[in-house]
């Protein structure tokens, strides 16, 4: 949740034939316009996951009290700096990172078009420089 400041787990089973409803769920082979940090995780010992989430943190210089959204699949990690729960008033939550965005009516559908999906990611992603 965007709004949340504690940990919400989102768990999709996600099968091949659903993989077009989120079109960015391949991190780590294309370019991702908004700060990111990403590592592959299929090759690595799952008793490993929590040392890369950790070095993550550390790459991304995250400081407590900074939000982030965090993306897990079988092959990788994604860490997503946060900086804003809205773009345009429409709350974005970590599956927006993988190209899935949720809202209330059709008119908020439109608008986020109109802004550009990419656009309303670079809004909500990154950290203040202070």
């Amino acid at each position: 949740g965007a709004s949340q400041h504690h940990k919400h787990l989102q768990w999709l089973p996600i099968d091949e034939e659903r993989y077009q409803n989120f079109p960015l769920l391949d991190p780590l082979h294309q370019a991702l316009a908004f700060p990111h940090y990403c590592r592959q995780m299929s090759t690595l010992a799952p008793k490993a996951w929590y040392q890369v989430y950790q070095s993550l943190l550390q790459l991304s210089g995250w400081q407590p009290g900074r939000a982030y959204n965090l993306l897990l699949t079988r092959d990788w990690l994604l860490l997503v700096p946060r900086c804003h729960e809205k773009a345009n008033g429409i709350s974005i939550n970590s599956l927006g990172f993988v190209g899935s965005f949720f809202v209330h009516h059709q008119e908020q559908a439109s608008q986020l078009l109109a802004h550009g999906l990419m656009r309303t990611l670079c809004e909500v992603s990154g950290w203040p420089s202070s």
